[in-house]
């Protein structure tokens, strides 16, 4: 079973495929649901925080697929985010950060294993500087 706030995410993920809307209006429309209206409104008083809670990771660039934007007018305003750039960036660094925090006696290698660690650490360093290359382009 999902927690409230992945059933907000799921949700918002469909009703933001093709508009943007604000955190108000998010709210409206997650209540319109019969299942979320359950999740959200609870012995008659609305658990707004839920949705606060989601919008501040969407707004942290936390929750794949979703962004948040300021319109023209100042209004933050939320829509989903085809760029899988950002989703591909997050997962690269957490594997990199994984394979770096590996301890490799040195003592304890050939000469083949230490060309090996060494062009892992390049190829992680070239593929950091191309990501960020990548990021500056948009």
């Amino acid at each position: 079973m999902q927690s409230a706030a992945q059933q907000v995410i799921s949700k918002m993920k469909i009703m933001l495929a093709d508009r943007q809307v604000t955190a108000g209006q998010l709210w409206c429309e997650l209540i319109k649901d019969d299942q979320l209206k359950n999740v959200l409104i609870v012995n008659g008083k609305p658990r707004k925080g839920v949705l606060r809670g989601v919008l501040q990771r969407i707004n942290n660039g936390k929750v794949p697929g979703l962004k948040s934007i300021i319109d023209d007018n100042g209004h933050r305003k939320y829509e989903k985010d085809d760029n899988k750039l950002v989703d591909m960036e997050r997962h690269f660094e957490l594997l990199a950060n994984e394979v770096e925090s590996i301890e490799i006696d040195d003592n304890k290698l050939n000469g083949n294993q230490r060309r090996l660690r060494d062009k892992t650490a390049r190829d992680i360093r070239d593929l950091r500087y191309d990501i960020n290359e990548i990021k500056l382009a948009f």
